[in-house]
């Protein structure tokens, strides 16, 4: 059986020794009536779908017709079910659904199994369910699939083809440049896309990672996160939050600021299309530069000289501070770099060679493998004046 037609056979007639030849057979279809020529013990016989038919057959002779068979009560396969489609992309999967096939009312066997097929026929899944997700397949790609229903009565035809692409595969290369106290910048490769619709967009993604170990060291733990790591179903909990949103921007680099200093971050970034968003890169750890050094104050002042100090900036977990630049002007001048001597991480300097009763302008700042702090808040100071 298919879902238009119910192919029917039958033994023939046995005629006794003197009767009639048959010469030909009759099909009762429900109420209609099939006459065939010959002695042909077969027929095809046109139906609609999901539907329940009676058939029954009698022989034909030059003395008429015979008796009419027992009833064959038999239904056809079910229609095709509506073209199946998306309810979700990522970039290694694409989540199928479909109805049943609209067959199902009628008087029929009820489907009760699927196939979905790929663009070769291949058979992806053959099950009870009426949604399926198809995995492992790759970012940026187009996939095409069709669907057909079954029941004891056979299989019916294929659905009409839904074509559909996966979301984009991951950014690569993400790297951090340009660090300052309060700003990072971002650059990636777009990734490739092998068939699919081009890239509209990307999100970047501050990530940040929670262990069971931070319990009782932090007290900035979200209660939605705490709850999660006390239940013990996981010692790690990685929530990631949108910190850029270039949905339509195609450039592959954003500048992300109001940061703190000193501060390690960690971002991903994910490729958007018109199927979805796709997987999100790996993460890059990138720290800010250091604060910016604060209390500069003078300790002591000669005639040609001003000694400065001032307080290291906290570094919480980004790049550690190498040593400090110092800067000098003449109160409303140009600054120029002084040199210090010394240890690296001292935070002591003499400004030497000055003029005696005339006022200066000192700034520093920090230095690390993130990049120069800001500078600090300025220092005017005068030396002692000079002897007459």
């Amino acid at each position: 059986q298919t879902s238009t037609s119910i192919s029917l056979s039958w033994s023939a007639s046995v005629v006794q020794s003197g009767g009639a030849a048959v010469t030909g057979y009759k099909v009762y279809q429900d109420d209609a009536v099939h006459e065939y020529e010959g002695s042909a013990t077969t027929a095809d016989m046109t139906v609609d779908p999901g539907t329940l038919y009676a058939f029954a057959v009698s022989a034909v002779s030059a003395a008429g017709e015979g008796e009419k068979s027992s009833v064959l009560s038999q239904s056809s396969a079910p229609g095709a079910p509506a073209a199946p489609t998306s309810t979700h992309q990522t970039s290694t999967s694409i989540s199928l659904s479909w109805t049943a096939p609209s067959s199902d009312s009628a008087s029929g066997d009820d489907a009760t199994r699927y196939r979905v097929y790929d663009s070769s026929s291949a058979v992806l899944y053959d099950g009870e369910q009426t949604a399926f997700e198809h995995d492992g397949l790759t970012g940026g790609t187009s996939y095409s699939y069709t669907v057909s229903a079954l029941s004891g009565s056979g299989e019916g035809p294929k659905s009409a083809s839904l074509s559909q692409e996966t979301a984009p595969g991951a950014a690569t290369g993400l790297v951090a440049s340009d660090q300052t106290t309060s700003s990072i910048k971002l650059d990636w490769t777009a990734p490739s896309l092998p068939s699919g619709t081009a890239v509209s967009g990307y999100k970047v993604y501050e990530r940040v990672t929670y262990e069971l170990s931070d319990i009782g060291q932090s007290s900035g733990i979200p209660a939605g996160i705490l709850q999660a790591l006390s239940s013990g179903d996981s010692d790690t909990v990685v929530v990631d939050t949108m910190k850029y949103d270039g949905s339509d921007s195609t450039t592959t680099s954003t500048t992300l600021s109001n940061l703190s200093g000193g501060i390690s971050y960690a971002y991903t970034v994910a490729t958007l299309s018109s199927a979805g968003e796709g997987d999100r890169s790996t993460a890059l750890l990138a720290s800010t530069s250091p604060p910016a050094p604060t209390d500069l104050s003078s300790v002591s002042q000669t005639t040609s000289s001003i000694s400065l100090s001032w307080s290291a900036p906290v570094v919480t977990s980004g790049a550690a501070v190498t040593g400090y630049e110092v800067y000098q002007s003449v109160t409303g001048g140009t600054a120029a770099a002084l040199s210090c001597g010394g240890d690296a991480l001292s935070t002591t300097c003499e400004a030497t060679g000055l003029t005696g009763g005339t006022s200066y302008s000192f700034e520093v700042l920090a230095t690390s493998a993130a990049g120069d702090s800001d500078r600090s808040a300025a220092l005017t100071q005068s030396t002692s004046l000079a002897a007459v």
